[in-house]
């Protein structure tokens, strides 16, 4: 059974096995902690708090561990009879939960909160809208918990509240463009903040250095030491490193937290995506105009790392299995080729359905050279120009997860 879930501050989706209930993960777009909920109904597993013997304790004790292993055996006994016994009791009282060994409650919603095939439609529905309603209130409290730690760090008279209406375009895109753009803005004042200081710095310095020569010259003339000691005086900013929290979204308003902001109307001018409506206090309004397509901020830099002519957009058909293994392995098998000497990276890895998968690569001198260079699929069309490549995926029956992936590498690196 899979289960669904996705990253409260940027939005991502994700889908993970049963066994990863409980646990948790850094997000692959923004890097916030995404936790996997658990299946409805399950409880999750205590973590074991001892530690493993060290050998030299262990051969002195080999008859305690004897001991204790007659126990362990003897206590599994009584709970294997335990066990029969409950499970005796439920084949007894019947019903549909004892003949399809489902209890009740779960399992819960997978698959983007679709239940399993044994519950009713209605059932499902009502199983989504708790799983669609627990997942939103998940993700506003960890967004209070976000603007809480924003404030306790800034302070209110440093943070602003910037609101975006009339957002149109796919919402993940969007979001991460909106939230790119806010962050960018506060960074643009941090840097100047910090060149100002940097500068002002420079001017002590050489202010500092002229004086004490001009005392040198006065003291000594032509004479005396050939070193001068000066002092003069460090500045800091007093901005420290900014950040953005997603304040959620209505519809097509986002709204996002980022600190520190001194001046709000400062801060609204660095802001290009749109027009400034209002400014009321410490909240700006915004009225949104994204380009269309919204771009890819991964794209983007690494058009500015190689240059347009070195990055390639892939296009990849029959690539069939489960999307996340198959992502893992287009990823790997692609960065696995070089440029040269130089390694490719691969960013804006997306899954369309039906076996087609997109993404960009850089840097790449010769499209058709990195087509055939490819060993999982087979060139289909190559247009140079405007540097897209179409290929048919050609992949293996098992397709290796990222432990696999990692043992493979360790071992050929040995």
């Amino acid at each position: 059974m899979a289960i669904s879930t996705e990253c409260l501050v940027c939005g991502r989706s994700y889908n993970f096995s049963d066994g990863k209930a409980g646990s948790s993960f850094r997000c692959r777009d923004c890097g916030s902690v995404v936790e996997v909920p658990l299946a409805s109904g399950r409880a999750m597993p205590p973590r074991s708090s001892s530690r493993p013997a060290s050998r030299r304790n262990a051969r002195k004790n080999k008859q305690v561990v004897l001991i204790v292993s007659l126990v362990a055996g003897f206590g599994l006994l009584i709970v294997l009879v335990g066990v029969g016994a409950i499970v005796g009791m439920s084949i007894a009282g019947g019903g549909r939960n004892a003949d399809q060994g489902i209890a009740e409650g779960q399992p819960g919603p997978v698959d983007e909160g679709i239940a399993p095939a044994d519950l009713s439609d209605e059932e499902k529905a009502a199983r989504n809208r708790a799983y669609q309603a627990n997942l939103e209130r998940r993700r506003r409290a960890q967004g209070d918990q976000h603007q809480e730690l924003l404030l306790s760090e800034f302070g209110e008279d440093k943070v602003v509240t910037v609101v975006f209406s009339g957002v149109v375009g796919d919402t993940a895109d969007a979001d991460r463009d909106l939230n790119r753009e806010v962050f960018r803005a506060a960074y643009n004042i941090y840097k100047e903040r910090k060149d100002e200081a940097s500068q002002q710095t420079k001017k002590n310095k050489d202010a500092a250095a002229e004086k004490a020569l001009q005392e040198h010259r006065k003291q000594w003339g032509k004479a005396g030491p050939g070193f001068v000691r000066f002092e003069y005086k460090v500045v800091h900013s007093d901005l420290p490193y900014p950040r953005v929290v997603n304040g959620g979204r209505k519809g097509n308003t986002f709204t996002y937290l980022v600190g520190p902001a001194n001046n709000p109307r400062e801060f609204a001018q660095q802001i290009g995506v749109g027009t400034v409506s209002e400014i009321k206090g410490r909240e700006i309004h915004i009225e949104a105009q994204l380009p269309t397509p919204i771009p890819d901020p991964d794209v983007e830099e690494l058009v500015l790392r190689y240059g347009s002519d070195r990055v390639v957009r892939v296009d990849v058909r029959d690539a069939e299995g489960s999307p996340g293994l198959v992502k893992l392995y287009l990823q790997h098998g692609t960065e696995a080729r070089k440029n040269g000497d130089e390694k490719l990276s691969v960013v804006a890895l997306k899954a369309h359905g039906g076996g087609r998968y997109e993404f960009f690569v850089g840097p790449v001198d010769n499209s058709q050279v990195f087509a055939e260079s490819i060993r999982w699929a087979t060139p289909e069309e190559v247009d140079a120009e405007s540097r897209q490549v179409t290929i048919a995926a050609q992949l293996p029956d098992h397709l290796p997860t990222r432990a696999e992936i990692q043992a493979e590498t360790q071992a050929q690196a040995a």
